[in-house]
């Protein structure tokens, strides 16, 4: 990691001939909305900070996921500059949120903010769709308008003269981004814009709740794989084969036009599977694909306020897996970032040989216990006899030896939500 914030480091010094022009879909919203607030985050894992002086310097958050850079003559004298992940309340986050303080310093010259993203942060978007935004005093968050985007890399940055509560974010996306879906199911499918033109001001727009992008700007919709896709404008309909198809999943995409000479193209990935879990673990014991087909179910748990997800293997000779997940609430959509404290977890344990391998989203070094990178996203929150569908990585899960040696383990989800339970 720190070889990579070197090369950014050398990269941002000649970011002002780097500024990415941001594809706009050719009709905005056609209502002035005024931005909708939410609550402030809460700490999700631990604070980095460092001292910077007048002379600048860089601070990153623990996962390495944000960096700061603070420019020579920024600061008149020194000051104790923190970084600290909190969770993601924006609307339409596709990352954990960053607390940077100290909140009321401004700063002479602009600061560089950096978020690192993968593949995951773009489920159902692009790059080219992806915006940093901060929230104000009143619990709105406001997105800023210019931009530096290296694809290469996977970095997006901007400047700032402040220090906020800052968060990624994807302007226009396909709902759902992702999805799973039963043999035979169905899968309705739109396109949504998140930050309002209408009510820019200042080089910043509002972040609003998903609108409908007007029809006549979704040009077409395409499906890669089995199964059928009926359009209706900036609508598309998903029809699942009867069987688990080979290739899985597909994907469903759909073409925007925003009034440039380049298509912009949006992708959402679907999944068949029959009820259960799909894990893949990268190492230990129990590294390997799975899939728990066995009982599965989730249940809303009244005493916590909090949904627990489970799901056993069906055992085959001497393998067995057992998962469970928990998070708060019902699950809106947003990335639910693994917390311990805030009751966001994630347990897998894997026997095989004779050999039971437990991994969690914690893991330890010499000093303390972390909370490991990653996220679950809930796509689908059904009625009760319905499904919850969604998807989950653990980038760093702890396993063996005090949970001091980690790996990657990534997965998705569809199990029937059973209903409340009072304890």
């Amino acid at each position: 990691m720190l070889r990579q914030i070197t090369v950014l480091l050398l990269a941002l010094t000649v970011i002002a001939c780097k500024k990415d022009k941001q594809p706009v879909p050719k009709d905005d919203i056609p209502v002035d909305q005024p931005g909708h607030p939410t609550p402030v985050g809460t700490v999700t894992g631990n604070a980095t900070t460092k001292v910077i002086g007048a002379a600048g310097g860089f601070l990153a958050s623990e996962d390495g996921l944000v960096l700061v850079k603070i420019p020579p003559g920024a600061l008149t004298s020194a000051q104790t500059i923190s970084v600290t992940p909190i969770t993601g309340e924006a609307p339409g986050a596709v990352t954990k949120g960053y607390r940077i303080t100290p909140h009321n310093l401004q700063l002479a010259t602009p600061a560089t903010i950096t978020f690192f993203y993968n593949q995951e942060e773009l489920n159902g978007s692009t790059d080219d769709m992806l915006g940093i935004a901060y929230q104000k005093a009143d619990g709105i968050w406001m997105s800023i308008d210019q931009r530096f985007l290296n694809k290469v890399d996977k970095t997006l940055s901007i400047q700032t003269n402040h220090f906020s509560d800052w968060i990624m974010f994807q302007k226009l996306f396909i709902e759902p981004r992702a999805a799973a879906v039963v043999p035979g199911g169905e899968v309705e499918l739109r396109v949504r814009y998140q930050v309002n033109k209408v009510n820019s001001t200042n080089g910043e727009q509002p972040i609003i709740y998903g609108y409908d992008i007007p029809k006549k700007v979704t040009k077409r919709w395409r499906l890669a794989g089995d199964g059928s896709l009926i359009s209706r404008a900036d609508k598309a309909y998903y029809h699942a084969p009867m069987e688990v198809p080979e290739d899985n999943p597909v994907a469903v995409s759909a073409e925007i036009d925003y009034g440039q000479s380049a298509q912009l193209l949006l992708v959402c990935n679907i999944t068949i599977m029959q009820d259960g879990f799909i894990v893949n673990v990268g190492g230990g014991p129990g590294a390997g694909s799975y899939r728990l087909g066995g009982p599965s179910g989730g249940v809303y748990r009244q005493n916590t306020q909090s949904t627990q997800l489970f799901g056993y293997g069906i055992n085959t000779g001497d393998v067995t897996q057992h998962i469970e997940l928990t998070f708060p609430g019902k699950g809106d959509g947003s990335p639910y970032a693994w917390s311990r404290e805030q009751n966001i977890n994630f347990t897998l344990q894997v026997k095989r040989n004779g050999v039971i391998t437990v991994y969690e989203a914690v893991w330890a070094d010499n000093v303390r216990w972390h909370n490991s990178p990653g996220s679950i996203v809930i796509d689908k929150y059904g009625n009760k006899g319905q499904y919850i569908s969604g998807s989950f990585n653990v980038s760093k899960a702890g396993y063996e030896n005090g949970l001091k040696t980690t790996t990657n383990v990534t997965g998705s989800f569809m199990v029937l939500y059973t209903g409340e339970s009072s304890n």
